[in-house]
């Protein structure tokens, strides 16, 4: 539940007269928290294949990469050499200054 005159959950209850616990139909005061449901060592597999790989992925690869990639920033849990924490490690490709 949402207000955007943003009142809080207790005071939404309030004006309407009924408990949180109502809300809910196992009687919690609130809502559950979500479960971790990520496979963490699926993520760091996506890393190393996207940092190790001979061409840098594309599409589809490319975005689920960068997802694993900040994934893992936010968690902590790897942490390659060549990772600029501005960029998360994610490298745009570079075009050479030849070209003319």
């Amino acid at each position: 539940m949402h207000c955007h005159a943003g009142c809080t959950l207790d005071e939404i209850c309030a004006a309407l007269g009924i408990n949180k616990s109502e809300l809910w139909f196992d009687g919690r005061n609130g809502p559950s928290k979500p479960k971790d449901n990520i496979d963490w060592e699926l993520e760091e597999t996506i890393v190393f294949i996207g940092e190790h790989s001979i061409e840098r992925p594309t599409g589809r690869d490319w975005e689920r990469y960068t997802r694993a990639k900040l994934l893992l920033a936010r968690r902590g849990l790897h942490q390659s050499p060549q990772t600029d924490t501005k960029t998360l490690g994610v490298r745009k490709p570079r075009v050479s200054k030849d070209l003319d």
